[in-house]
């Protein structure tokens, strides 16, 4: 089924709020797999490049070259700021 160009936006925005599925398999959009396809691996390497830029600046912030320690501590901070988000939501304040 033909779907307009406004349907299919709109699909790539209800997406990217929520990326928990294939969007190239959303039922009513085959005609549109390899679009949503290209879309999804174009968004999935953005936000890989994105995470490893942030790598890149955190180790630099901690001045270490030590990969291992830097993922650990990495890991650690995105954990702790994970959790300070979701007692912001308990809480009803936002933390920076």
């Amino acid at each position: 089924m033909e779907k307009t160009r406004k349907e299919i936006e709109d699909l790539k925005l209800q997406w990217m709020t929520e990326p928990i599925w294939d969007i190239y398999s959303t039922e009513g959009f085959e005609d549109y797999h390899e679009e949503l396809y290209a879309y999804q691996q174009e968004c999935e390497l953005m936000w890989k490049q994105r995470a490893e830029n942030e790598f890149i600046e955190f180790q630099k912030m901690i001045g270490t070259k030590n990969k291992k320690l830097s993922k650990y501590l990495y890991a650690m901070a995105k954990k702790i700021q994970s959790l300070e988000s979701e007692v912001s939501v308990l809480k009803g304040i936002k933390y920076n």
